[in-house]
């Protein structure tokens, strides 16, 4: 949670962090993430955290990783993560509307990561929607795991997808973030009675499928 003084909090996932230097990416969509996006140098940005829980992680799996716009900074620090386990393979995915809002493609593959882009409007990479080039990659290839974050669209998508190759899969979700303590409900999962900040962000797919089928 990151904290502007005299304006507000906003839920943010770190991208990078090594020792006391944070990164984070923010979408500026409005209200406090309008403000938090025009910090600058020597401005006053408290954070607390973090909550919640992040995506699993196991030696010599293969994760095929999938973000669509600002759901990439949770995946590239899951990421920097793999990157340091034995036999782990991992492939992103970047989907956008356009080039011109792709970023961190460079950075991703200097983490040994196999990068692809996707662009609604075939700009740069593949022609389409983030979780259609996923599937035609599980075509050819073997993964273990398929782990998004993203519009809440395109995480259905990705559930629906990995229960169709029989393989894990994770989602990180995104709600209204308040108190991030789990008191004030205001994250609560529909159908599940989880919520965002306590028991996700990260969720399972039989965790969601049972939610979808009750």
């Amino acid at each position: 949670m990151a904290y502007l003084p005299r304006v507000g909090e906003v839920p943010l996932s770190v991208y990078y962090r090594r020792g006391r230097i944070l990164k984070f990416l923010v979408e500026d969509y409005g209200g406090v993430s309008t403000k938090v996006a025009g910090v600058r140098p020597n401005n006053i940005l408290a954070v607390r955290g973090p909550y919640g829980h992040g995506f699993g992680l196991e030696s010599g799996k293969s994760y095929m990783l999938v973000a669509g716009g600002s759901g990439a900074p949770p995946v590239i620090n899951f990421i920097r993560a793999a990157r340091k386990l034995a036999r782990t393979r991992f492939t992103y995915i970047l989907g956008a509307r356009t080039a011109d809002q792709l970023f961190l493609l460079k950075e991703v593959e200097k983490l040994g990561a196999q990068v692809f882009p996707a662009t609604d409007d075939g700009s740069m990479g593949f022609a389409g929607n983030a979780v259609s080039l996923a599937e035609s990659l599980l075509e050819d290839s073997h993964y273990d795991a398929l782990y998004a974050c993203g519009p809440e669209s395109m995480l259905e998508s990705a559930r629906e997808l990995a229960e169709k190759k029989k393989i894990r899969y994770e989602g990180s979700y995104v709600r209204d973030v308040r108190c991030a303590v789990g008191i004030c409900g205001l994250c609560v999962m529909e159908g599940l009675g989880l919520l965002v900040c306590a028991d996700g962000p990260v969720f399972t797919g039989e965790v969601l499928a049972a939610g979808i089928r009750k």
